[in-house]
């Protein structure tokens, strides 16, 4: 080429050699897929992690786009990161592209609409003296996070929270609880980068046992010492702390309301060496006494507890039993009824006592006022009761063999009264 030049240069005088152009990439049809951010202010930066089944690669942008290129036709994942301070709408979700490569195809838009939220700022505990891969935790208002190092680290907006720290084994975290409060971190120690840090310090201590006995192990239980809760879940005997030496520990034993431990509150003094402190549970019940009135001595009377009969010719029937509500029916007696007929009763840590008053139940004549003569009826369900009772059998006994003998006299009437006429005939046929 450069020796044609030459001669054409030779041959005409002169030549242009202009130099090559480049040659323009062309888009193929619906090869893009733009992301469109709004709510967002000028220059912040956000990201969208974009891609076909489980490989999604992040792409950041400080404009209000992020494009990305697709190669086929398929279902897209994407997912935002939102900036600190912002939620987004949609927050994931998925594009699908059937027409890629297709002549005319337009590219795919999706909007992601920021919306501001409370901005949240790191908040850090700090501990140096755990052995290494030891695991311990924080609780942040509720929220628990744990860790194998010696950081672990929380997002919170501003405000004041409450913290707590349990035992790592035998070694006890001091602080265990305190409170702090987040307010930005423009106002933090440039020592701290920014991050409010606590800083935990971990010591190793004696263990103090608390032994339940006399408890079954799905009975929780708790105790409270020097400041400090521990329980049980139901599976040891044991509610354990760890502590440096020292005296005047106190500490106060919860448990269910049918329960009493004993002791329930004490102190403990630490010197050198583990400490065990025995605690014994008592399971406790109350009495309900229900109280019969007004039926002859002697009487049979029903009262229904929480739908268990008892029977009694006894006045008074004394059951035992935890806290709680009972309900109770008194059934009416022969020729009685009871008041009140029905109820419920609440235990609370006393015994109590109810009256079952028995009252004649009478029919009145007149104009049914109270006043005036009238006899006694006893109802249906009083009949019946009576005629299912040892008294009512014999009762039903007595009338058949009374009804058979009647029966049995009148047959020996009526045999003997046709023997008389049949007699009285025959001697007037002989006159």
């Amino acid at each position: 080429m450069l020796a044609l030049a030459l001669v054409l240069t030779m041959v005409l005088g002169s030549i242009t050699l202009l130099a090559a152009q480049p040659a323009f990439a062309t888009t193929t049809p619906g090869s893009i897929v733009t992301f469109k951010e709004s709510g967002l202010p000028t220059g912040t930066s956000w990201s969208v992690l974009f891609g076909i089944g489980g490989a999604l690669t992040e792409t950041s942008s400080s404009t209000t786009y992020i494009n990305e290129t697709i190669a086929s036709n398929g279902v897209y994942s994407f997912s935002v990161v939102n900036p600190n301070g912002y939620s987004s709408t949609p927050s994931s979700g998925t594009v699908s592209n059937p027409n890629y490569g297709v002549s005319g195809a337009l590219n795919i838009t999706e909007t992601i609409t920021f919306t501001p939220t409370a901005k949240t700022y790191p908040v850090s505990f700090y501990t140096g003296n755990l052995t290494a891969g030891q695991i311990w935790t924080v609780t942040v208002n509720g929220v628990t996070e744990s860790s194998n190092t010696n950081t672990i680290e929380f997002q919170l907006a501003n405000g004041t929270y409450s913290f707590t720290i349990p035992d790592v084994g035998h070694w006890y975290p001091t602080p265990f609880k305190g409170t702090f409060t987040v307010s930005g971190n423009t106002n933090l120690p440039k020592w701290m980068n920014g991050v409010l840090q606590n800083n935990i310090t971990f010591s190793y201590g004696y263990v103090v046992s608390f032994k339940a006995s006399g408890l079954p192990l799905y009975v929780p239980w708790s105790v409270t010492f020097n400041g400090a809760t521990n329980s049980t879940t139901g599976t040891s005997q044991y509610v354990t702390f760890s502590i440096k030496n020292g005296s005047g520990y106190s500490y106060t034993v919860s448990i269910a309301p049918n329960w009493v431990p004993s002791p329930a509150s004490g102190t403990i003094s630490v010197s050198g060496a583990a400490v065990t402190e025995n605690i014994s549970f008592t399971e406790v019940f109350y009495k309900i006494i229900f109280v019969e009135t007004g039926l002859p001595v002697g009487s049979a009377w029903i009262i229904t507890i929480n739908g268990v009969p008892y029977t009694t010719t006894n006045g008074t029937v004394i059951l035992s039993e935890h806290n709680g509500s009972y309900s109770y029916s008194a059934e009416s007696m022969p020729g009685y009824t009871a008041s009140p007929a029905s109820g419920t009763v609440t235990l609370g840590y006393s015994d109590i006592t109810v009256h079952i008053v028995y009252s004649t139940t009478t029919i009145r004549s007149g104009n049914g006022n109270s006043t005036g003569g009238g006899f006694s009826l006893p109802t249906m369900s009083s009949i019946t009761s009576f005629f299912h009772s040892e008294p009512g059998l014999i009762t039903i006994a007595v009338i058949v063999i009374v009804l058979i003998g009647l029966i049995l006299i009148f047959e020996t009437r009526g045999y003997r009264s046709k023997g008389e006429s049949k007699s009285s005939h025959s001697k007037h046929k002989k006159i």
